[in-house]
């Protein structure tokens, strides 16, 4: 619709005639108008007003505006690789949350079940499936799973921070974590103590369930879990070999199993093993930091067991709680690359390597400690390895 103030020439226009108007500076060019109404402006000045509407209708279509970028690109719905997933074993806890103790009662502890984590690749993405082969298998099992919130870390995170503080760049669906969840961290499990939005920094507890404290490099991806395991649901074997492929959808497509990663999994019945020590001490000091030392070593423990804590995340640096029954410890000692000694069934919390036996191994400068759980003849899914330096 157009307002426009004409002079006397204008004085036969008449509703219903056309006309054409171009106005550069709104660029408008050779627009083709018709006559709605026409009336004197009044006032002695001459001037007519008349109101005119586009006619649509009389002429070709004509171009009143320059084509416009576009600024808004709609969102891909296409399926993409997730490129943040681990690929492992379930532990007990996970059963624990999943299963009713009679079934969990029944299992063997022989027994090994899949669980995925994963991180949404893209922001249309709305879950997984998994395609699960065992080896020598004609056909693939199957399984789902739904997306982890995560963040990523922006420094390298040491074995000695417990708990660690840390500042992350990156981050999914934060508004899904709560403090108390799981933190799965490359092998590492752990527990949320707090996390701050507003500075981008998240606080987690180390080395919880069957996992312990290990390093880990810059950009890290921390996922926070809990039922977002994704599982085939299926009884494995130890000893079974699974090729497992992580499938995203969206609303309109799934990736293809040609285009998806195959990620080997070997299976050991890790939720029936015994949960390894916490709180190794070097004679008193954090087993990955301990000084220089003179003398005797003593390295102390504390117990784990995965029956009592369920699915209680009780890190690395609490106190023990029961053992479970018949769990004992192993430590081996190194000189190098050369084991030396085996001590085996060790039930307390405590042994000590005695400057005797430091030279009947012929330790000089470094010595190497690798300390286990065994239940039943299974051992430990996680265990230490740590090397001590004697001083000069």
């Amino acid at each position: 619709r157009f307002s426009l103030v004409l002079d006397r020439r204008a004085w036969r226009w008449a509703p219903g005639m056309v006309f054409r108007i171009s106005v550069p500076e709104r660029n408008i060019f050779n627009a083709v108008l018709r006559v709605g109404k026409v009336t004197e402006a009044g006032g002695g000045n001459g001037r007519i007003n008349v109101e005119a509407g586009l006619d649509v209708y009389g002429l070709p279509a004509a171009s009143f505006i320059l084509a416009q970028p576009q600024e808004w690109i709609p969102p891909s719905r296409a399926a993409i690789i997730a490129d943040k997933a681990v690929v492992r074993e379930a532990n007990y806890a996970e059963l624990v949350r999943a299963l009713d103790p009679a079934n969990l009662n029944i299992i063997a502890s022989t027994a090994g079940f899949i669980g995925t984590v994963v991180g949404k690749p893209s922001a249309l993405s709305q879950g997984y499936d998994l395609r699960v082969t065992p080896n020598g298998a004609s056909s693939p099992n199957t399984g789902s799973g739904t997306f982890a919130p995560y963040v990523v870390s922006v420094d390298p995170i040491s074995v000695t921070m417990e708990p660690v503080t840390f500042t992350f760049d990156e981050a999914s669906d934060i508004g899904l974590i709560e403090v108390g969840m799981a933190v799965q961290f490359g092998d590492e499990i752990g527990r949320l103590d707090d996390i701050d939005e507003t500075f981008g920094t998240v606080t987690v507890a180390r080395g919880c369930y069957d996992s312990i404290p290990s390093s880990h490099p810059a950009d890290t991806t921390f996922f926070f879990v809990t039922d977002e395991v994704g599982s085939d649901r299926r009884e494995y074997a130890a000893g079974e070999s699974l090729n497992v492929q992580v499938l995203p959808f969206t609303s309109t497509s799934k990736l293809t199993p040609a285009l998806a990663p195959v990620i080997p999994l070997a299976i050991s019945g890790r939720q029936g093993r015994p949960y390894p020590p916490a709180r190794v001490m070097v004679n008193g000091q954090h087993f990955s930091s301990a000084g220089p030392q003179l003398g005797d070593i003593v390295i102390t423990w504390a117990h784990r067991n995965r029956l009592v804590q369920q699915d209680q995340l009780i890190s690395h640096d609490e106190a023990s709680v029961s053992p479970e029954a018949g769990t004992t410890y192993t430590v081996r000692v190194y000189n190098g690359a050369t084991l030396v000694r085996t001590v085996t069934t060790i039930s307390g919390t405590t042994w000590t390597y005695t400057s005797p036996m430091r030279v009947a191994d012929g330790v000089v400068e470094q010595v190497t400690f690798e300390i286990e759980s065994v239940r039943d003849d299974l051992i430990s899914f996680s265990k230490y390895r740590f090397n001590v330096v004697y001083a000069a």
